[in-house]
């Protein structure tokens, strides 16, 4: 890899007892310089669970849930180029964060994961295609896994700013505003294997499950795709 140094970014939620292992494999990659772990759940200490000693690693206890975006606001004052992100339920390897971290930095106009979604318009209404998992294609929205730039959180939250939504109404629609925030699609790849944490898809610890999800996301994307297709428009 390119001598080029990366920020982790790492929101802890229901399953802080992933939250160790999970910063054992990134400490692992030199060229992650830090990893900072932010605690979204203040009901729990995450120093209760995560024994760590680095300098390398910052965990931050919050005094209230702050969602998603949590980890932009984090990025946006850092001094990386780089960033990842991975959530909670997610357990890639070493091999497999650097090959992403490398597809970055070879092409950084654009978020890179491995795990992503497109949708479609169906008689005016947005139907989501979930799932598109370990292939080597373009995806309209990345989940799960996110390699991306300082451009892209700036994008990020001036696409906020612009479609006129609250920090606080971003929920659980991060990962549209991030994918939407390159000069070009996002971009999955095939990484084999790879493990889920078991309370993955399970109710009332998966934020996917949580009632009005998918339509939150849909309004938001809508927001979303209003605004750039104004900015597309020749008038």
């Amino acid at each position: 890899m390119q001598n080029e140094n990366f920020t982790a970014i790492i929101l802890s939620y229901k399953r802080p007892q992933n939250i160790e292992r999970i910063c054992e494999i990134i400490l692992t990659i030199p060229d992650v310089i830090q990893i900072i772990v932010a605690n979204n759940n203040p009901s729990i200490d995450l120093n209760d669970f995560v024994k760590i000693k680095t300098p390398r690693l910052i965990l931050i206890n919050q005094r209230k849930n702050f969602g998603c975006v949590k980890r932009y606001q984090i990025a946006h004052r850092q001094q990386s180029n780089y960033f990842l992100s991975i959530d909670d339920d997610l357990f890639l390897s070493k091999v497999q964060i650097e090959y992403l971290m490398q597809k970055l930095i070879e092409d950084s106009d654009r978020p890179h994961g491995f795990w992503g979604q497109n949708y479609k318009i169906d008689r005016g209404k947005i139907v989501f295609e979930h799932g598109i998992i370990n292939k080597d294609t373009y995806v309209d929205i990345i989940n799960r896994a996110y390699f991306y730039t300082k451009a892209h959180v700036a994008e990020l939250f001036k696409l906020v700013r612009l479609t006129k939504t609250l920090i606080n109404d971003v929920g659980p629609c991060d990962d549209i505003f991030l994918s939407f925030s390159g000069a070009k699609q996002p971009l999955i790849h095939h990484i084999r294997e790879y493990e889920d944490c078991p309370t993955s898809n399970e109710q009332g610890i998966a934020f996917w499950l949580e009632p009005g999800f998918d339509s939150k996301r849909e309004a938001i994307l809508q927001r979303v795709l209003e605004f750039k297709r104004f900015l597309d428009s020749p008038n």
